[in-house]
């Protein structure tokens, strides 16, 4: 486990890399975390738990903070999918340079908001080769969200969201209308996963559901009885997440 800095725009982007032991370039997996997360996923640190699981298989594992988020620079109600997306843009090209990484071989792996983002940068990158979502938001804001709770948001400035967060019509809102998910899922080539709970009340299944429909099918959905939102459910539900993570992963890259 080895702690990154990363430099976007002036300011610090905080990661830890995870190396396994091999003679060969081995794939990355980068995590993206959702929103008002960092680097550890979730309260109970289950991007920890991953990284070590998958870096066991044989991958590297990044982890990393959004600006405004965790231990990176910046002010989270200044962030924006366009920086985040800037943000998991120059942590790959500069973490692929690294040496014992397969600079082709690359997955993405999003957590809730940070599977959107991944999303929008896959449709893109082509050493991306893989894409899962755990528990992902697919759809974009404006459809996630009520149209009164929008136009709410535009005339007050911000929405109050939970744990005193406030969600900025401008930036981070009005950003967001610059996006449009569907035409990501058209474009996208490579294997998708998606990971969903029956026990999360956050992000609905319709939405994993609703992407493997744009996709044609193509994508791979599982559903996972006992599995909530911040990875906690029935004993052991974390270990059948890294396990279906990790099929996955040697399946496609």
């Amino acid at each position: 486990m080895k702690p990154v800095i990363f430099k976007n725009k002036r300011q610090d982007i905080f990661g830890i890399l995870d190396m396994p032991k091999a003679k060969k370039e081995v794939p990355l997996v980068v995590f993206c975390h959702g929103w008002t997360g960092n680097h550890l996923g979730t309260w109970n640190s289950f991007f920890n738990q991953a990284a070590k699981g998958l870096v066991k298989e044989g991958f590297a594992v990044l982890r990393f903070d959004f600006r405004g988020s965790g231990d990176s620079d910046g002010i989270f109600e200044k962030q924006t999918t366009s920086s985040m997306l800037s943000d998991l843009n120059v942590v790959i090209n500069q973490t692929v340079k690294k040496e014992g990484i397969d600079r082709n071989r690359v997955a993405l792996i999003g957590h809730s908001q940070g599977a959107y983002i991944a999303l929008l940068h896959a449709a893109k990158d082509k050493r991306v080769k893989a894409l899962i979502s755990w528990m992902g938001r697919i759809s974009d804001y404006k459809d996630f969200v009520s149209k009164i709770w929008v136009e709410e948001a535009k005339r007050k400035g911000y929405i109050e969201a939970w744990a005193g967060y406030e969600v900025k019509y401008n930036p981070f809102i009005k950003d967001t209308f610059k996006y449009n998910s569907e035409k990501a899922l058209s474009k996208l080539r490579i294997p998708f996963g998606l990971l969903y709970g029956k026990a999360d009340d956050t992000v609905p299944i319709s939405e994993g559901e609703l992407a493997k429909r744009l996709t044609k099918g193509k994508a791979e959905i599982k559903i996972l009885q006992n599995l909530t939102h911040d990875f906690t459910g029935k004993q052991g539900i974390q270990r059948e997440v890294i396990s279906i993570t990790s099929k996955w992963l040697k399946r496609w890259l």
